[in-house]
């Protein structure tokens, strides 16, 4: 906290706040000065999922079929890390968990930015 209230200076340091709950965070808190960048990183779509399945499976995941998965899906990124860290060669297992995510989406989000 003292970092954030400049009393300490950090050099070449990069201080990161995350929250589920920017609305909650008060305007002294997100001030000029304070935080200097705020980035939402939404829900992901289906399109969104066949680009990270390319990039973190290659070819494989490129050729996968997503066509099961509905067009309003949306997931949580942390979702797809966490899948992907408990077994980064297992395409199969990856899909499998999927519908873990689409299950634990929060009703309320209906739409994404």
């Amino acid at each position: 906290q003292m970092v954030l209230q400049g009393i300490h200076t950090l050099e070449d340091q990069v201080v990161v706040m995350t929250t589920n709950n920017v609305e909650r965070l008060g305007s002294a808190t997100t001030r000029v000065g304070r935080v200097d960048l705020l980035l939402e990183v939404p829900y992901y779509t289906k399109k969104d999922l066949r680009e990270w399945l390319e990039w973190y499976f290659g070819d494989e995941g490129k050729n996968v079929s997503i066509d099961h998965l509905s067009d309003d899906y949306h997931f949580r990124p942390c979702d797809l890390s966490s899948y992907y860290d408990s077994n980064p060669t297992d395409l199969k297992a990856f899909m499998e968990r999927l519908p873990e995510a689409q299950a634990e989406y929060p009703k309320w989000l209906t739409t994404t930015t």
